[in-house]
Parts: C-alpha cells; structure tokens; sequence
C-alpha cells in the first residue's frame, strides 16, 4: 500500500514538472515583459502621502495596476460599475457613521486617505493621471522634506519642484 501511495506521488510531481506546471514563466511570455513606464510614474516613486475629506483619482487605461483600494465594509459603501467615461470605483462612508475609520488607496508609492470618500475613475484611453484632494488636503513627502497643506490639492500639477521632477521624456502637456 504505501508503495503505491509512494509511486502515484511520484507519478503525480514528475507530471506537474514536465508539463511544466510548476509555476516557471516562460521565456518570452507577455508575463516576462517589463512594466510600461507611464508618464505620472516618476511623481510617486518616493514614499508619500496625502489626506483630505475626499480624494478623486483619475487616469488611463491600467490605471487600477497601479491603484489599490481599502476600507471597512461596515463603516463604509463600495461601488463599481462601467461608464461611457471608463470603470467607476466609490468608497464612502455610510450615512449616519460619524466615527469612521478612513478610507484608504495606495497609487504606487502614494498612500491615500480620504475622510469621507475616494473616487476612482479609469478612463478610456490615456488621459493624464490627476488626483484631486478637496476639504483640508495635506501632502507631504514621508521624510518630511516637502509639505503642502490647502483647501484643494490636485496632483501631480500641484507638488514641489524638488518632488515634481518631470522626466524628459514626459511630454511638457503632462506636468
């Protein structure tokens, strides 16, 4: 019996390894291909944040590759659908929750609170990124070099020189 047992596992993982199923990439698969670089890439390499009452994040196609988002299904509504501008994403908070926890989205190395909601839009085509920050917005690199804090912030138009650093190649219509 347990030769059997021993023969059919041997059986099973030399067939996993020849049909080469054991998790490799091929050379040559579109999965080996590296990441397009988009244009906004660059603004949000160093680690930073931005919080205000509500956070609208708007962009190209692939754009959810680079946006994740968090919140408390008990404290807060999540909604998606498809529309003629492109997919929609909402996280707010419920009605009659005054004591929320925030909602969260990281956009690459941008970590993203919002108060009362986020708003995620990926558009059709390849738009500008644009993240627009409305009720106390407060950006600021997390070594605390570069701070801004106003009542609308819209990145990366607004950020420091010093952290807004447009790549030559990045057309000037993107800054």
């Amino acid at each position: 019996m347990r030769l059997t047992l021993r023969l059919t596992t041997l059986t099973v993982l030399a067939c996993a390894f020849a049909s080469g199923s054991c998790g490799s990439i091929p050379v040559g698969s579109q999965d080996a291909q590296p990441q397009e670089i988009r244009p906004w890439m660059p603004y949000f390499v160093e680690p930073q944040f931005l919080v205000a009452d509500e956070v609208r994040i708007e962009g190209p196609n692939n754009l959810l590759e680079h946006v994740a988002l968090g919140h408390d299904p008990l404290a807060h509504i999540y909604s998606t659908e498809t529309t003629p501008d492109g997919l929609l994403q909402i996280v707010e908070v419920r009605p009659g929750i005054t004591d929320a926890p925030e909602i969260r989205a990281q956009v690459d190395s941008l970590d993203v609170r919002a108060l009362r909601r986020i708003v995620v839009l990926e558009r059709v085509g390849q738009p500008p990124l644009e993240i627009s920050a409305r009720g106390q917005a407060w950006w600021a690199l997390s070594n605390g070099q570069d701070e801004l804090r106003r009542p609308q912030l819209v990145l990366p138009r607004d950020l420091p020189l010093r952290a807004n650093a447009r790549p030559a190649s990045a057309p000037v219509g993107e800054r």
